[in-house]
């Protein structure tokens, strides 16, 4: 986090240290089961992608995903180089396409979902 705030030129006034946990552990705990996941939103700071690779598609595959990519944090690049981020690349090849995108926050969706 301390490298996330200095590589922004940001000053933190608290850090807070929290237990996490993962989303197949919440998923397990709090999810009734037979319910089907519609809609995720993961905005963790540069933590996306590694807690969507850490999650069980197989098991828990939301139909849509809005996820904030810090990938393409370089204002420099052009609105469309999220394609080369690795979390484009990951979703992709679990089966979603892009729905819909903003600067940062990239809308996916499952292609058997319509």
């Amino acid at each position: 986090m301390k490298i996330w705030i200095k590589q922004r030129g940001r000053e933190a006034k608290k850090i807070i240290k929290i237990r996490v946990d993962t989303l197949d552990n919440i998923f397990k705990k709090y999810l009734p089961p037979g319910v089907e996941i519609d809609f995720l939103t993961i905005d963790v700071e540069d933590y996306e992608y590694k807690i969507l690779r850490s999650l069980n598609y197989d098991k828990y595959a939301p139909k849509l995903l809005l996820i904030e990519d810090l990938g393409f944090y370089n204002k420099n690049k052009d609105f469309m180089e999220y394609r080369e981020t690795e979390m484009y690349k990951f979703l992709t090849m679990k089966g979603y396409i892009v729905a819909a995108k903003t600067w940062y926050t990239i809308l996916f969706k499952r292609k058997d979902h319509e």
